[in-house]
């Protein structure tokens, strides 16, 4: 039975591989330089959408 794990031997393996992504992610993301107001960042997206009108060259599909 040596190569065999129990269910919750690979159950906490993969919550430290959880873990080990996320603080990576949280990591790179730190070093990606400064964050983003959201309010300005919705804003501008929805100036965008809006120009975007049902029928359009630049939205044919709607």
């Amino acid at each position: 039975m040596q190569g065999s794990r129990l269910p919750s031997d690979l159950s906490a393996e993969a919550e430290t591989l959880k873990l080990d992504e996320l603080r990576r992610l949280a990591c790179e993301g730190i070093e990606s330089g400064p964050g983003l107001d959201a309010d300005e960042v919705f804003t501008r997206l929805r100036a965008r959408l809006g120009q975007l009108a049902p029928g359009s060259a630049r939205n044919p599909g709607a």
